[in-house]
């Protein structure tokens, strides 16, 4: 069970990293953007009268790839944030999985060692009774008469 759990944490973790990863492109494709923003803003500047339509389909067109890029990262981080209170619920539950194993194991060990301490008592308790039908005779020829 426990490489199970290790085997679903490896996948959590890894999932968290790509995510992680994701962001962070995200991030700098953003930062990529508002570079090109800027140097694109220049460069209608010294013709905005020209561009004006063009220049409002553009901020148009980037404003909407930041608020689909902002719901992407949005996503993606309450994946992430579910991936690690599923991680948590799981080895909180793999935690109490093994206490109740190990429980479970103490519980057995002590049932047994009540079994042997009990058979070995009757046992005990079965010769004293053969050794009374044995009686006083040498030998220990029982009931010979």
């Amino acid at each position: 069970m426990d490489d199970r759990a290790d085997e679903l944490l490896r996948k959590i973790s890894e999932d968290v990293a790509l995510t992680r990863e994701e962001i962070r492109m995200s991030r700098e494709q953003r930062i990529r953007s508002d570079a090109m923003m800027d140097r694109l803003d220049e460069r209608l500047d010294r013709d905005a009268e020209e561009h004006a339509d063009l220049r409002t389909f553009i901020r148009e067109m980037i404003v909407r790839m930041e608020r689909s890029g902002q719901e992407v990262a949005n996503v993606l981080l309450a994946q992430t944030s579910e991936l690690q209170r599923f991680g948590a619920e799981f080895s909180a539950e793999m935690r109490a999985a093994r206490k109740e194993a190990r429980e479970a194991r103490k519980e057995a060990h002590e049932e047994m060692r009540d079994l042997r301490e009990e058979s070995r008592a009757q046992t005990n308790a079965l010769l004293r009774m053969l050794d009374r039908f044995d009686g006083p005779e040498p030998g220990g020829a029982a009931g010979t008469a």
